[in-house]
C-alpha cells in the first residue's frame, strides 16, 4: 500500500484508524481474561465466537 493511499485514508477517516488497534487490544485482552493461560485454540475461538454473537458495548470489554 502506497504512502499516499495511507495518507488519504487517514485524512478521510481520521481517528477511526486508531480504533482498529484499540479494538484488537480490547478483544484480545478480554479473550485472554476469559480463557486464562489456556493454550487450547478451540477454547480461545469458542470465547471469540461467544463474544461476537452477543451484543456488547466496548466498555464491557475493559477489565475492572
Amino acid at each position: 500500500m502506497g504512502v499516499l493511499v495511507v495518507l488519504r485514508f487517514v485524512e478521510q477517516y481520521g481517528s477511526y484508524v486508531i480504533n482498529y488497534n484499540l479494538g484488537k487490544d480490547l478483544v484480545g485482552d478480554f479473550i485472554r481474561r476469559r480463557v486464562g493461560n489456556a493454550t487450547d485454540v478451540e477454547e480461545t475461538w469458542h470465547e471469540f465466537e461467544r463474544l461476537m454473537s452477543s451484543p456488547r458495548l466496548p466498555a464491557s470489554l475493559v477489565a475492572r
